[in-house]
């Protein structure tokens, strides 16, 4: 694979990988895939805050190293760039951490009160 100069792996579009996948609990979403990053993104109309996205995110090379800008880049490509995301931090003993995924759940609609941007 081509590299950056700062020698990462080169950004490539993602691309769908055919079939659905499902989580434990047999919810179904759909594979993406890009030169960096596997991606599942299920879908979701109705929440407490409207309707929205969860993307589970996980390195090709099954590392844990991540950039900020890459998830940022992520939602952009996948859900939009006018869509909120937020990443939980959960109180310890409400923590999954297997397989060095990652998780956002993308608003489509909603906007949480809170940011740089609004000062709190």
């Amino acid at each position: 694979m081509s590299e950056e100069s700062d020698g990462s792996v080169v950004w490539t579009a993602f691309c769908e990988v055919p079939g659905l996948v499902a989580n434990p609990g047999g919810e179904p979403g759909r594979l993406f895939e890009n030169s960096r990053y596997q991606v599942v993104q299920r879908e979701f109309t109705t929440g407490p805050l409207g309707a929205y996205v969860h993307l589970t995110i996980r390195n090709r090379d099954g590392g844990r190293q991540r950039e900020w800008g890459d998830f940022q880049r992520i939602k952009n490509e996948l859900v939009g760039p006018d869509c909120q995301a937020v990443e939980i931090y959960p109180p310890e003993r409400d923590v999954v951490d297997i397989g060095n995924y990652y998780h956002l759940w993308v608003f489509r609609e909603y906007r949480l009160p809170i940011g740089l941007a609004t000062g709190i």
